[in-house]
This record gives C-alpha cells, sequence and structure tokens, in this order.
C-alpha cells in the first residue's frame, strides 16, 4: 500500500466520518437522542471524553484500510467499494445496534435510524477507500 495513499485515505476518512457521525447523531436522531436522555452521559462529560471517540474513529479507519487493501481485487472500485461497505456495515453496524437494542430501552426507530444512517456512512466511506486504493491495472504483456 501507497503511504501517500494511506495517509490521505486515513485524513479524507477522518473527515468523513467524523462529520457523517456528527449529521447523523447530533442532527438527524437528535429528538431520539433527547427522547432517550436518561440513559446518556450530559454534554460536558461526554465532551471530557470525545478524545476516545477521535482515537477510535483513528483506529477504525485504519484497521479498515488494512482489511481492504488485502482483500482487494483488480475489479471495479465502485462495486468493489460498496461490497465491502455493506460487510462492514453488517459486522459493526448492525451487530451493535441491535446489541444495544437487546440491552438498553432504545426505541427500535433509533436502531433503525444508527443502522440506516451510519450503513450509508459505512458504504460512503467505503467508497472513499476504494477510490484512493485502487490496484495498478494488470499489465497485458
Amino acid at each position: 500500500m501507497n503511504i501517500g495513499k494511506a495517509v490521505a485515505a486515513v485524513a479524507g476518512g477522518f473527515l468523513i466520518q467524523t462529520t457523517g457521525l456528527y449529521l447523523i447523531h447530533r442532527v438527524w436522531l437528535k429528538q431520539d437522542y433527547l427522547d432517550t436522555s436518561f440513559l446518556w452521559r450530559d454534554q460536558a462529560a461526554m465532551n471530557q471524553r470525545m478524545w476516545a471517540t477521535l482515537l477510535g474513529t483513528l483506529l477504525y479507519l485504519i484497521c479498515l484500510l488494512i482489511l481492504y487493501s488485502r482483500g482487494v481485487e483488480h475489479k471495479p472500485w465502485v462495486l468493489q467499494g460498496i461490497r465491502f461497505g455493506l460487510l462492514i456495515t453488517v459486522i459493526n453496524i448492525v451487530y451493535t445496534s441491535l446489541a444495544s437494542w437487546t440491552t438498553l430501552p432504545i426505541p427500535h426507530n433509533m436502531i433503525l435510524g444508527w443502522i440506516g444512517g451510519e450503513g450509508a456512512l459505512c458504504i460512503l466511506l467505503s467508497r472513499f477507500i476504494a477510490a484512493l486504493l485502487q490496484p495498478k491495472p494488470l499489465s497485458s504483456t
């Protein structure tokens, strides 16, 4: 993997992921969070721990790059990005959302919002990674 492309993928991916999460959780699902505010830390406590979310996001992106680069094929990058995004959605988003719904008194529409919003974000992020990490064309010698 080209180090320059990897750094660009992590930096761009970080921007995509953090912006997407903000829009999903702080804008789109804001009312759901207000309705279940008894479950969550207050804003000041969350802000004190924001470093953990940012660190987790960085590690998530690095692992996504490693996984994608190991499984990339000489096929159209757009479809590979979508396939990878769908797999990450099921492995990460669907799994954790359903586990959260099982253990926390969260309304089902909030879980569907998590799965739909973050699933779309996974596909967007994966397409971005696929675009940057396209393999070199096979030479026809």
